[in-house]
Protein backbone atom coordinates (compact mmCIF):
# COMPACT_ATOMS: atom_id res chain seq x y z
CA UNK A 1 0.00 0.00 0.00
CA UNK A 2 1.24 3.38 -0.87
CA UNK A 3 1.49 5.90 1.89
CA UNK A 4 -0.26 9.21 1.34
CA UNK A 5 1.98 11.93 2.41
CA UNK A 6 0.42 15.21 3.45
CA UNK A 7 2.54 18.06 2.40
CA UNK A 8 4.19 19.61 5.39
CA UNK A 9 3.06 23.05 4.38
CA UNK A 10 -0.65 22.08 4.46
CA UNK A 11 -0.24 20.33 7.82
CA UNK A 12 1.37 23.36 9.29
CA UNK A 13 -1.47 25.58 8.17
CA UNK A 14 -4.18 23.37 9.71
CA UNK A 15 -2.42 23.15 13.04
CA UNK A 16 -1.95 26.87 13.07
CA UNK A 17 -5.68 27.50 12.51
CA UNK A 18 -6.66 25.13 15.36
CA UNK A 19 -4.34 26.89 17.77
CA UNK A 20 -5.42 30.36 16.69
CA UNK A 21 -9.22 29.67 16.82
CA UNK A 22 -10.06 27.34 19.71
CA UNK A 23 -13.70 26.13 19.79
CA UNK A 24 -15.51 27.41 22.87
CA UNK A 25 -18.75 25.68 23.94
CA UNK A 26 -20.90 28.04 26.09
CA UNK A 27 -23.82 26.66 28.07
CA UNK A 28 -27.05 28.42 27.26
CA UNK A 29 -28.70 29.58 30.46
CA UNK A 30 -32.38 28.82 30.79
CA UNK A 31 -34.52 31.95 30.92
CA UNK A 32 -35.46 32.88 34.46
CA UNK A 33 -38.58 34.78 35.52
CA UNK A 34 -38.09 38.39 36.28
CA UNK A 35 -38.53 39.11 39.98
CA UNK A 36 -41.97 40.54 40.74
CA UNK A 37 -42.00 44.00 42.07
CA UNK A 38 -43.40 44.15 45.58
CA UNK A 39 -46.76 45.91 45.81
CA UNK A 40 -46.47 49.25 47.40
CA UNK A 41 -49.40 50.61 49.43
CA UNK A 42 -51.57 53.05 47.55
CA UNK A 43 -51.81 56.31 49.34
CA UNK A 44 -54.89 58.46 49.31
CA UNK A 45 -54.41 61.90 47.84
CA UNK A 46 -52.56 64.03 50.30
CA UNK A 47 -51.83 61.05 52.60
CA UNK A 48 -48.42 59.68 53.32
CA UNK A 49 -47.73 55.95 52.87
CA UNK A 50 -45.06 55.89 55.50
CA UNK A 51 -46.59 54.35 58.65
CA UNK A 52 -44.05 56.16 60.77
CA UNK A 53 -44.73 59.57 59.30
CA UNK A 54 -46.25 62.26 61.53
CA UNK A 55 -49.11 62.86 59.06
CA UNK A 56 -50.18 59.20 59.04
CA UNK A 57 -50.04 59.01 62.83
CA UNK A 58 -52.21 62.10 63.22
CA UNK A 59 -54.87 60.80 60.80
CA UNK A 60 -54.95 57.46 62.60
CA UNK A 61 -55.38 59.25 65.92
CA UNK A 62 -58.26 61.30 64.50
CA UNK A 63 -60.05 58.15 63.37
CA UNK A 64 -59.61 56.49 66.76
CA UNK A 65 -60.88 59.61 68.57
CA UNK A 66 -63.94 59.71 66.28
CA UNK A 67 -64.82 56.08 67.03
CA UNK A 68 -64.39 56.68 70.76
CA UNK A 69 -66.72 59.70 70.65
CA UNK A 70 -69.37 57.70 68.80
CA UNK A 71 -69.22 54.96 71.40
CA UNK A 72 -69.42 57.54 74.21
CA UNK A 73 -72.65 58.94 72.72
CA UNK A 74 -74.18 55.44 72.53
CA UNK A 75 -73.18 54.63 76.09
CA UNK A 76 -74.54 57.97 77.32
CA UNK A 77 -77.85 57.33 75.57
CA UNK A 78 -78.15 53.90 77.17
CA UNK A 79 -77.25 55.23 80.62
CA UNK A 80 -79.77 58.07 80.32
CA UNK A 81 -82.52 55.68 79.27
CA UNK A 82 -81.82 53.45 82.29
CA UNK A 83 -82.96 56.25 84.57
CA UNK A 84 -86.23 56.79 82.67
CA UNK A 85 -89.50 54.89 83.07
CA UNK A 86 -92.39 55.01 80.65
CA UNK A 87 -95.44 56.63 82.21
CA UNK A 88 -98.94 57.76 81.19
CA UNK A 89 -101.17 60.30 82.90
CA UNK A 90 -104.91 60.58 82.26
CA UNK A 91 -107.07 63.52 83.19
CA UNK A 92 -109.75 66.05 82.33
CA UNK A 93 -108.64 69.42 80.94
CA UNK A 94 -109.26 72.29 83.36
CA UNK A 95 -107.33 75.15 81.76
CA UNK A 96 -105.76 75.89 78.38
CA UNK A 97 -103.27 78.65 77.48
CA UNK A 98 -101.00 79.23 74.51
CA UNK A 99 -98.05 77.71 76.35
CA UNK A 100 -99.55 75.07 78.67
CA UNK A 101 -102.56 72.99 79.65
CA UNK A 102 -103.76 71.97 83.09
CA UNK A 103 -105.64 68.73 83.62
CA UNK A 104 -106.94 66.91 86.67
CA UNK A 105 -105.66 63.39 87.36
CA UNK A 106 -106.45 60.93 90.12
CA UNK A 107 -103.44 62.32 92.00
CA UNK A 108 -104.21 66.00 91.51
CA UNK A 109 -103.70 68.70 88.89
CA UNK A 110 -100.92 68.39 86.34
CA UNK A 111 -99.50 71.19 84.19
CA UNK A 112 -97.81 70.36 80.88
CA UNK A 113 -95.86 72.91 78.86
CA UNK A 114 -96.59 73.02 75.12
CA UNK A 115 -93.22 72.72 73.34
CA UNK A 116 -92.21 71.97 69.73
CA UNK A 117 -91.06 68.52 70.91
CA UNK A 118 -94.52 67.63 72.33
CA UNK A 119 -96.69 65.81 69.78
CA UNK A 120 -100.42 66.56 69.97
CA UNK A 121 -102.86 64.04 68.47
CA UNK A 122 -106.65 64.11 68.16
CA UNK A 123 -108.74 61.55 66.24
CA UNK A 124 -105.48 59.95 65.02
CA UNK A 125 -104.43 63.24 63.38
CA UNK A 126 -101.83 65.80 64.31
CA UNK A 127 -103.40 68.57 66.39
CA UNK A 128 -102.54 71.97 67.82
CA UNK A 129 -103.26 73.79 71.07
CA UNK A 130 -106.39 75.24 69.42
CA UNK A 131 -107.85 71.71 69.24
CA UNK A 132 -107.93 71.38 73.04
CA UNK A 133 -110.90 72.64 75.05
CA UNK A 134 -111.87 72.66 78.70
CA UNK A 135 -113.69 69.41 79.48
CA UNK A 136 -111.65 67.36 77.02
CA UNK A 137 -109.74 64.34 78.21
CA UNK A 138 -106.03 63.84 77.60
CA UNK A 139 -103.59 60.96 77.84
CA UNK A 140 -100.06 62.24 78.38
CA UNK A 141 -97.41 59.69 77.38
CA UNK A 142 -93.80 60.20 78.38
CA UNK A 143 -91.07 59.30 80.86
CA UNK A 144 -90.71 59.65 84.59
CA UNK A 145 -87.28 60.60 85.91
CA UNK A 146 -87.38 60.91 89.65
CA UNK A 147 -90.16 63.37 90.49
CA UNK A 148 -90.11 64.91 87.01
CA UNK A 149 -92.58 63.82 84.32
CA UNK A 150 -91.33 64.40 80.74
CA UNK A 151 -94.28 64.24 78.30
CA UNK A 152 -93.60 63.29 74.68
CA UNK A 153 -97.10 62.73 73.26
CA UNK A 154 -100.51 64.12 74.16
CA UNK A 155 -103.63 62.30 72.98
CA UNK A 156 -106.83 64.36 73.12
CA UNK A 157 -110.41 63.05 73.28
CA UNK A 158 -113.86 64.46 73.99
CA UNK A 159 -114.73 61.38 76.09
CA UNK A 160 -112.96 59.79 79.00
CA UNK A 161 -110.52 57.02 78.03
CA UNK A 162 -110.95 55.42 81.42
CA UNK A 163 -112.92 52.16 81.41
CA UNK A 164 -116.50 52.49 82.56
CA UNK A 165 -117.31 51.29 86.05
CA UNK A 166 -119.90 48.52 86.14
CA UNK A 167 -122.43 48.55 88.98
CA UNK A 168 -125.56 46.63 90.02
CA UNK A 169 -128.60 47.73 91.99
CA UNK A 170 -131.66 45.92 93.32
CA UNK A 171 -134.60 48.21 93.87
CA UNK A 172 -138.17 49.23 93.19
CA UNK A 173 -139.03 51.03 89.96
CA UNK A 174 -140.32 54.51 90.83
CA UNK A 175 -140.13 56.30 87.50
CA UNK A 176 -139.98 55.31 83.82
CA UNK A 177 -139.68 58.31 81.50
CA UNK A 178 -138.42 58.63 77.96
CA UNK A 179 -134.77 59.24 78.81
CA UNK A 180 -134.31 57.65 82.23
CA UNK A 181 -135.59 55.37 84.96
CA UNK A 182 -135.45 55.79 88.73
CA UNK A 183 -135.16 52.98 91.26
CA UNK A 184 -135.40 53.12 95.03
CA UNK A 185 -132.54 51.05 96.40
CA UNK A 186 -133.59 48.09 98.54
CA UNK A 187 -130.67 48.41 100.92
CA UNK A 188 -129.73 52.10 100.99
CA UNK A 189 -133.30 53.40 100.58
CA UNK A 190 -132.09 56.09 98.21
CA UNK A 191 -133.41 57.08 94.80
CA UNK A 192 -131.05 56.35 91.88
CA UNK A 193 -131.47 57.69 88.33
CA UNK A 194 -130.13 55.99 85.18
CA UNK A 195 -130.06 57.11 81.58
CA UNK A 196 -131.74 54.89 79.00
CA UNK A 197 -129.76 54.26 75.78
CA UNK A 198 -130.60 52.53 72.53
CA UNK A 199 -128.54 49.58 73.72
CA UNK A 200 -130.38 49.17 77.06
CA UNK A 201 -131.89 45.69 77.36
CA UNK A 202 -135.22 44.99 79.16
CA UNK A 203 -136.00 41.45 80.42
CA UNK A 204 -138.68 39.63 82.38
CA UNK A 205 -137.91 37.31 85.31
CA UNK A 206 -136.97 34.48 82.91
CA UNK A 207 -134.49 36.63 80.99
CA UNK A 208 -136.72 36.95 77.94
CA UNK A 209 -136.55 40.28 76.15
CA UNK A 210 -139.52 42.62 76.66
CA UNK A 211 -140.44 46.15 75.64
CA UNK A 212 -139.73 49.10 77.85
CA UNK A 213 -143.44 49.82 78.16
CA UNK A 214 -143.86 46.48 79.93
CA UNK A 215 -141.87 47.65 82.94
CA UNK A 216 -144.18 48.01 85.98
CA UNK A 217 -143.93 50.71 88.60
CA UNK A 218 -143.40 49.58 92.20
CA UNK A 219 -142.12 46.20 90.92
CA UNK A 220 -138.69 44.87 91.91
CA UNK A 221 -135.87 44.90 89.37
CA UNK A 222 -132.15 44.29 89.22
CA UNK A 223 -130.40 46.94 87.16
CA UNK A 224 -126.87 46.73 85.72
CA UNK A 225 -125.25 50.02 84.79
CA UNK A 226 -122.02 51.65 83.70
CA UNK A 227 -120.64 54.82 85.23
CA UNK A 228 -118.59 57.13 83.01
CA UNK A 229 -118.07 60.89 82.89
CA UNK A 230 -120.24 61.38 85.99
CA UNK A 231 -123.16 59.63 84.27
CA UNK A 232 -124.81 56.29 85.05
CA UNK A 233 -126.36 54.47 82.09
CA UNK A 234 -128.58 51.40 82.35
CA UNK A 235 -127.39 48.40 80.36
CA UNK A 236 -129.79 45.68 81.58
CA UNK A 237 -133.03 46.00 83.57
CA UNK A 238 -134.43 42.61 84.60
CA UNK A 239 -137.62 41.92 86.52
CA UNK A 240 -137.45 40.03 89.85
CA UNK A 241 -141.22 39.56 90.11
CA UNK A 242 -142.49 35.98 90.34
Amino acid sequence: MKKILVPSLLLTMVLGMMVASPVVFAATASPSASPKASASPTASPGESTDPNSTETTEKLKERIDKVIEQQKDKVKGVMDSLGLKKRAQVGEVQRVTESSITFKTSKGSQIIAITPQLVLVRDNKKATIDDIAIGDWVIALGYQKGDEFQPKRLQISSTSPRPAKVDALIGTLRSNTKNQVQLLGRFDKQLHAYLIAKTTVFQDQRGTGIKREELKLDASYILLSTFNNSTSSATIIRSLAQ
